[in-house]
């Protein structure tokens, strides 16, 4: 094995997919996540922006008076097309991708990547667009085009208020997600199927909302998630990891002797406690070996889904170049995850072909 390879944990493949949180969270959960709600209920449910066209940006009006931009796509656009080039046809669904910030790979340098920089959205087109699915690209508090209003970075996002639990930055990247999808269903009306996707700390990120929405009586009809961040902090907190997960144990080295209030902090947003009220069909790629979202944890979310309708789709590396036949199995993926999306797609179906079923 390569020396660069990343970290196996001293585990074998079935013991990482097996990983769970089996601990109980804080006694206080429950009342903080139902503050939250509360406080996203009583904010407008309506973005603002032009949508003249197939493809437009909205600001949404999130927590404590911070704004986030989405990029609206419609199905009908093209790469290339701008606002008032012509409206495209009502969609058959609606898929939120909420973007944080980029995940560290493997080999690169940390310091390069660790500060979310203003910046377009990307000039691909969106995945779900052949289908007729509508596309809200939630770029997060302090990321990409919403890291210009009312958030300052010093040290880098993930340390942002870090042992503060009503003010970390991950609080108000859950509210921002919850909002845009409130903003989505008053656009869309009630019943328009809403899916959420995210990738690293995106998915992680959407696993929490996706508890809250379930919470607020309207959870997203499907969940595609790719190596979910946020989960299993004390097992983290233990082992050796890269990427935003690195930044926080150096965090807690850091500040040694209140490490231990810090991690009870960073407990209320273990996506795998937030995972147990998940009860939507859910499809999550993982990877039998990752240290930027160690592969442990990750699959310690999926586990702890509480729907019965779950996938897993495993590939053998994470936030690493594995070779040839795993870039297929990602391809592979990527090609999947949009038609689970899909409404008018029944996933037992979809998962049961095999070109897409996915291995464990």
């Amino acid at each position: 094995m390569l020396l660069s390879s990343p970290e196996d944990y001293g585990l074998t493949e079935q013991q990482t997919l097996a990983q769970q949180v089996t601990d109980d969270p804080p006694p206080e959960f429950d009342s903080f996540w139902a503050l939250l709600r509360e406080e996203v209920a009583t904010l407008p449910s309506r973005w603002r922006g032009t949508i003249d066209g197939p493809i437009g940006q909205v600001l949404i009006d999130s927590s404590r008076a911070v704004r986030v931009v989405a990029r609206l796509t419609m199905p009908g656009a093209r790469a290339g097309d701008r606002p008032g080039s012509g409206a495209g046809p009502r969609p058959r669904g609606v898929v939120i991708t909420v973007v944080g910030p980029p995940p560290i790979p493997h080999e690169a340098r940390e310091e390069a990547l660790l500060r979310a920089i203003p910046g377009a959205f990307p000039e691909a087109p969106e995945p779900w667009l052949p289908l007729g699915l509508a596309t809200l690209r939630l770029y997060v508090r302090g990321c990409g085009p919403s890291a210009t209003e009312n958030v300052d970075l010093p040290e880098g996002w993930i340390l942002d208020k870090l042992g503060v639990a009503d003010s970390w930055i991950v609080r108000g990247a859950v509210a921002d997600v919850v909002q845009t999808y409130r903003c989505a269903r008053r656009h869309f009306g009630p019943d328009m199927p809403i899916g959420l996707h995210g990738d690293s700390l995106g998915a992680g990120l959407a696993v929490i909302a996706a508890a809250q929405l379930h919470a607020m009586g309207d959870g997203p009809h499907r969940l595609a998630l790719a190596h979910p961040d946020l989960g299993a902090w004390r097992w983290r907190t233990d082992h050796y990891c890269r990427g935003l997960g690195g930044q926080v144990n150096e965090m807690l080295v850091a500040v040694r002797e209140e490490s231990a209030r810090f991690l009870e902090t960073m407990l209320f947003f273990d996506a795998a406690y937030h995972a147990r009220a998940v009860e939507c069909p859910t499809l999550c790629k993982l990877a039998a070996r990752d240290d930027v979202v160690p592969a442990p944890a990750a699959a310690a979310v999926f586990n702890a889904v509480r729907s019965g309708r779950k996938w897993p789709f495993v590939t053998s590396y994470g936030h690493f170049d594995g070779g040839l036949q795993d870039a297929r199995r990602h391809a592979l993926f990527q090609e999947l995850h949009p038609l689970f999306l899909d409404p008018d797609r029944e996933p037992e179906e979809l998962l049961a072909e095999p070109a897409g079923h996915p291995e464990m």
